[in-house]
């Protein structure tokens, strides 16, 4: 009896947990409608970008795997569709997140004095998220320039997210500067992501201005720079 007893509650036991990892496995299917709509997409893109990071474990972004800090320090993403030449029924989407950059939005104010004694701080942290859903569905590119610095992200045609795809999107430059344009400056059916850096050298004295453009596709194309 008592054997029959603890093989029925192995068995129970089995049962429950294969039930919970399959729980745990299973994954709602990424869809690009949610990611297009302005009032699911932060959640849409955070769930996506958690998972990435969660297998990463870069320490510095540990506490935006909440959703409720990620939606404070978010300030708005805005999504632009990216035609690909000759596959016109299979865009990329880029996502562009407007973020505080300050770290005390990301650790609560009673964790140190140095946080404590900011009233700024507090104000920060128990505000009302200013993340803004206001923005148009969806964008397409256009030839005015960015006026803010934003995080830059891929997805494929389906929502996906690709910034750990291999080759890395933008290999890795992913923050965008003041200026840059996102468009098809040579009308060739492919959007361009047009940079301007200011660099200097020591030796021999230089300073002037870097010129990139690069394609925005799966395999980042450089097709032109100059110095000026």
């Amino acid at each position: 009896m008592k054997r029959g007893k603890i093989w029925k509650l192995s068995l129970l036991f089995l049962f429950i947990l294969a039930y919970l990892s399959l729980i745990l496995t299973l994954k709602p299917e990424v869809i690009v409608e949610s990611l297009i709509d302005p009032t699911t997409r932060l959640s849409t893109y955070h769930a996506m970008w958690s998972q990435e990071e969660s297998v990463n474990k870069h320490d510095f972004y540990k506490p935006l795997l909440r959703f409720k800090t990620f939606e404070r320090t978010t300030k708005a993403i805005r999504l632009i569709e990216i035609a690909q030449k000759g596959d016109h029924d299979s865009p990329l989407y880029l996502t562009l997140r407007d973020e505080h950059f300050s770290s005390t939005y990301l650790a609560p104010p009673w964790e140190s004095w140095d946080n404590a004694k900011h009233i700024s701080n507090w104000k920060d942290w128990f505000a009302k998220s200013d993340h803004a859903i206001s923005r148009p569905p969806l964008e397409h590119p256009t030839s005015n320039p960015i006026e803010t610095e934003y995080i830059l992200s891929l997805h494929d045609c389906d929502g996906t997210l690709l910034d750990e795809a291999d080759p890395r999107p933008f290999r890795g430059n992913n923050l965008t500067k003041k200026g840059e344009t996102i468009y098809d400056i040579n009308q060739d059916g492919w959007v361009e992501r047009i940079t301007a850096h200011h660099i200097g050298f020591s030796k021999p004295r230089i300073r002037g201005t870097l010129l990139t453009i690069r394609r925005i596709n799966k395999e980042t194309e450089l097709l032109f720079f100059s110095i000026d």
